[in-house]
């Protein structure tokens, strides 16, 4: 059966570490220092700061995806959107810098589904459920989405969900 981590209250540190796997394997960010740092993304950062940031998608107990998302300010978020940043110095500022009452943007950083649970709508389905959460965390419904796609893909599902959201995107271009 289909699940999810926001649904469920709250994941394993095992849990997170086997996302940490799918999106090192996807978007190898080990070899890329402009993007976040894996590494620094703790569970105690990610469960007691930001617990709203990771939704992992299970399939009872085996974990088949997860959307990632951080709570941004607008000045952070155009700096990035706009290439003056780049996501590792985003990182840094949503973790260090911005405070919670600035948060009024949602950063898309990623969502990964195992390729034979894909095209079933779960991501989808997941962002929805992140967003909504954080609207009402925040006491916000017009939050600003923005994302950076690695895909074409990425790009259609961020218009895809802010259509659904009906909430402004902005996307950074990928530069490959």
């Amino acid at each position: 059966m289909i699940h999810y981590s926001l649904t469920k209250g709250a994941f394993t540190r095992k849990e997170l570490n086997v996302t940490g796997k799918l999106a090192e394997d996807f978007f190898q960010t080990a070899k890329d220092s402009s993007q976040m740092p894996e590494k620094e993304l703790t569970f105690k950062l990610l469960t007691q700061k930001f617990p709203l940031s990771v939704n992992i998608i299970y399939d009872d107990k085996k974990v088949i995806g997860y959307t990632f998302a951080l709570p941004c300010d607008k000045e952070t978020m155009h700096a990035f959107v706009k290439g003056k940043i780049t996501e590792k110095e985003l990182f840094y500022a949503i973790r260090d810098k911005i405070s919670p009452e600035e948060y009024c943007c949602i950063y898309l950083v990623d969502s990964l589904i195992i390729s034979t649970y894909r095209r079933k709508g779960l991501a989808i389905k997941a962002r929805v459920m992140q967003i909504k959460k954080y609207q009402s965390a925040l006491r916000k419904k017009d939050l600003i989405l923005f994302s950076w796609p690695f895909t074409k893909e990425g790009k259609a599902f961020g218009r895809k969900l802010a259509k659904i959201m009906g909430l402004k995107i902005l996307f950074k271009p990928h530069k490959p």
